[in-house]
């Protein structure tokens, strides 16, 4: 695998034209993403309310979280005059079919401004909906049995701390990339946040980790993540870092695939995925009391259940409410679907940068002629 921080890529006069054209777009890309931040909201009253609703499940009582939220401000004017813009995108003479995958990227993206806009409401809920779609009859069918089947794992480990994680992650990635990363420790939601962009690893402050952790995260977050942006920034090109539209799927289950690949695939963790895909499910039609029973039948312990719930219903005030934010089945569609393209296709083709299987057929070309420079943990 190559060390080499940076690898100049020799392009062609046609080449360059094109790109040119390319980072035209960008721009348009750029001021969208600017004008509408899509970070998702936090409510304020998560704690109390899912005590409040312990409480309740404790005495045998019904209660459905009521979430508060701070309303997302959008300039709609300002968005609107961007649709003209981005719906003129001329996408003819697309020689590796970037500036396809930009203009349907941009377009999704009004979707998007609209569950977030409208976020605390049924709306939001459409909007969600229609972006992100619904698991099919035989994904949740898949989830069911894999939960009916779930067995919880014994396995063997060592108690590290956090700072030993981090320098673990930080030569691992330095092996990999060249690139020296800087680590910081701070109080985080999740154990680790890795930002490639920044090309800094955020540990969470005072938490403790095991030695079978930072295998998982060697294989999850570096070599799939950091990776797939590696090679992105290399290649200069935005879209390839920042994800084309439906990426995700593809991300998160090339990274379980890459767990599987290394040994240590986290039954544990494909069990929260499976139990997500029965959330998106059924958020379309129960509430979040009814959902929560549904996983408890299923063998989710309480704390595990009410996050998945919360999760499904994040875009909802009123969480008894129909609807929710369908979203977290890709992460276990995804795994199946890299499995299946694994077995009679260059899986290393996926690491150009944050893209989908799907556009693999549209980047063929572009894949093609620069696959040599492509790093992968599959490239042994």
């Amino acid at each position: 695998m190559d060390k080499n921080k940076k690898q100049k890529i020799e392009l062609s006069e046609d080449e360059i034209n094109y790109f040119n054209e390319v980072k035209e777009i960008e721009k348009i890309y750029v001021e969208f993403s600017n004008l509408t931040p899509l970070g998702f909201p936090k409510p304020k009253n998560l704690n109390s309310e899912r005590k409040k609703f312990f409480r309740c499940f404790e005495r045998g009582e019904v209660y459905n979280p009521q979430m508060r939220y701070s309303k997302t401000k959008h300039n709609v004017q300002a968005i609107e005059n961007l649709r003209d813009k981005v719906m003129s995108i001329n996408t003819s003479k697309d020689m590796y079919g970037i500036k396809k995958l930009y203009k349907k990227k941009l377009i999704s993206r009004f979707l998007q401004v609209g569950y977030h806009h409208n976020w605390g409401n049924k709306l939001s809920s459409d909007f969600a909906l229609k972006y992100w779609k619904k698991p099919d009859r035989l994904l949740i069918l898949k989830a069911k049995k894999f939960c009916r089947n779930y067995k919880r794992e014994i396995v063997k480990f060592e108690r590290v701390n956090a700072k030993f994680c981090g320098n673990e992650l930080k030569k691992e990635l330095k092996i990999l990339t060249g690139d020296n990363v800087k680590i910081n420790y701070v109080k985080l939601a999740s154990k680790v946040n890795i930002e490639p962009s920044q090309q800094m690893i955020e540990i969470s402050k005072g938490e403790e980790f095991t030695t079978l952790d930072i295998k998982r995260l060697k294989a999850h977050e570096i070599g799939v993540h950091y990776m797939r942006y590696y090679n992105a920034r290399k290649f200069g090109i935005k879209l390839f870092e920042t994800g084309t539209e439906g990426y995700l799927e593809t991300e998160e289950g090339l990274a379980a695939y890459n767990e599987l690949n290394e040994g240590v695939l986290s039954n544990a963790q494909m069990f929260v995925y499976a139990g997500r895909v029965l959330a998106a499910h059924y958020c379309l039609k129960k509430s979040f009391y009814e959902i929560f029973k549904i996983l408890k039948s299923y063998g989710f312990i309480d704390k595990v259940a009410f996050a998945i719930c919360f999760r499904a219903k994040r875009n909802l005030c009123d969480t008894s409410e129909k609807g929710g934010f369908t979203k977290d089945y890709v992460y276990f569609k995804g795994f199946y679907k890299v499995c299946k393209f694994a077995k009679n296709n260059d899986i290393n083709k996926l690491f150009v940068g944050k893209i989908s299987i799907d556009n693999l057929k549209v980047l063929n070309k572009f894949v093609s002629i620069h696959y040599d420079e492509i790093n992968s943990p599959f490239k042994k």
